[in-house]
């Protein structure tokens, strides 16, 4: 039985990795489950008893890279400190995975700069909905703390706020991902976190 666990494990893993590679070359609408199959050293058969679809295996790559995303995001709220020193450390932690985590840089490429919308992928855009409603509360809740230190606008509001943050942040991994900007984007990292937190806090009275 632990055997066959194992194999399970790793061929689950090796069907992850070759979609990825194949996802990556051909995009999710021309890649084809003999190609995946192939890349993976395994039958057509292995990938539908494992995954069941092809959107189920694209949906796994994605789930895998949001939930690091979201860690990066928990690591901060739980880490004491103020407002906008979680933000920043928020900020960073995504950017250096984008440079540092090649998986997640490669399967963030696939998401935001090859997007598919298909009816098939109908899974994958209510997985993401509630993964960034997540992150979204989470990001809402520094802002309340802000709020009650006095150290945020007083007529701000948590929630536009955290969707603002979201935006700014989607906005840094864009660039990281579609020029070479990555390693300075990190090394910048305070400072482009800077200027938005400098935007939401409470000015001198």
């Amino acid at each position: 039985m632990r055997g066959t666990k194992e194999h399970s494990e790793v061929t689950h893993q090796a069907l992850l990795d070759a979609a990825l590679q194949v996802f990556s070359r051909k995009g999710y609408a021309a890649a084809r489950m003999e190609d995946i199959a192939r890349a993976a050293g395994v039958t057509r058969g292995a990938i539908y008893r494992q995954f069941g679809s092809k959107a189920a295996l694209f949906s796994g790559l994605v789930a895998e890279a949001a939930q690091l995303g979201t860690r990066a995001v928990q690591d901060a709220v739980q880490t004491r400190g103020t407002s906008g020193e979680k933000l920043s450390r928020i900020t960073t932690s995504t950017l250096r995975l984008i440079e540092e985590d090649a998986r997640f840089r490669a399967v963030m490429a696939l998401v935001l700069l090859n997007p598919s919308d298909t009816r098939e992928l109908s899974s994958l855009r209510d997985l993401r909905s509630r993964l960034e409603g997540d992150q979204e509360r989470m990001i809402a809740a520094i802002f309340t703390q802000g709020l009650r230190q006095g150290t945020v606008r007083p007529d701000l509001d948590s929630q536009i706020a955290a969707r603002a943050f979201l935006a700014f942040q989607n906005g840094l991994i864009l660039t990281a991902l579609s020029s070479q900007a990555a390693p300075d984007l990190v090394q910048q990292s305070g400072l482009l976190a800077e200027v938005f937190i400098r935007g939401i806090s409470r000015g001198p009275n």
